[in-house]
């Protein structure tokens, strides 16, 4: 009996597959542009992913050559249906490589629909978080506590009429706003930027066709009681606009 070396043609594709979702994740990682498709608390399991990539990609590369008798009878080692089974993860490979990381825009919110409710946040965090926001003269609205901010306005928009208000966010308008009305807008990203809520509130500007849609602006006035889709809502008379950059992070994380 004679045993020869053969190389597998199906084992160095699945290699070639595993490896190039390898590279990906390593250069999304490396480039700080994974926190474009997730939430930063799951940047430590993309890690151990990469790890169990590694050992895969090991592996089966190892299967590549192989000892095989020698019976006259070739078979080819990759069928019609092998090739139609490995289409999605090689078209996928060369969508992630080929198209740029971007950011969720301003568009996209027409299609997933402006948040208008209470965001999910714990009840006694809310609450505590309301009373104190009571207290302020000023309320500054930050990347950590955005969506308290956000909630507690929308649960009881009355209680903080009058009070002044800084907020940072990207312009979006819809014809269901009232005039001179735009929304200020950011992407709350729970665990992917699939489930990317866009979430904000209505401001009133003097001259809002000035900013068009996506444009990134830095927002001081006073809160008031305006309306959309048939209920009250907190709204931004506007007093001061300071067009600004895409942030670093634009994405607000629970």
């Amino acid at each position: 009996m004679l045993l020869r070396i053969r190389f597998s043609f199906d084992a160095f594709i699945k290699t070639l597959i595993l490896f190039g979702y390898l590279i990906f994740l390593t250069w999304l990682i490396g480039t700080n542009d994974i926190q474009l498709y997730i939430n930063p608390r799951y940047l430590q399991l993309t890690q151990m992913t990469v790890l169990v990539l590694c050992v895969l990609v090991i592996v089966q590369a190892l299967q590549m050559i192989y000892l095989k008798k020698d019976n006259h009878c070739h078979h080819p080692s990759l069928t019609l249906r092998s090739w139609l089974g490995y289409m999605p993860f090689l078209v996928s490979l060369f969508l992630a490589f080929y198209l740029p990381s971007s950011t969720l825009d301003a568009k996209l919110v027409g299609t997933k629909g402006l948040n208008t409710g209470v965001i999910a946040v714990s009840e006694p965090e809310l609450a505590d978080f309301a009373a104190a926001m009571q207290q302020m003269s000023m309320i500054e609205v930050t990347d950590q506590n955005y969506i308290n901010v956000i909630s507690a306005l929308r649960l009881q928009p009355e209680k903080y009429v009058g009070k002044q208000i800084t907020m940072t966010g990207f312009v979006y308008k819809d014809l269901s706003f009232p005039s001179s009305n735009l929304a200020l807008v950011r992407y709350v990203t729970f665990c992917c930027s699939a489930d990317a809520v866009p979430a904000g509130i209505l401001c009133q500007v003097d001259d809002e066709q000035k900013y068009p849609i996506g444009t990134w602006l830095i927002v001081r006035g006073t809160l008031a009681l305006g309306g959309h889709q048939q209920k009250t809502v907190p709204l931004i008379a506007v007093e001061g606009v300071t067009p600004i950059a895409e942030p670093v992070q634009p994405y607000i994380y629970p």
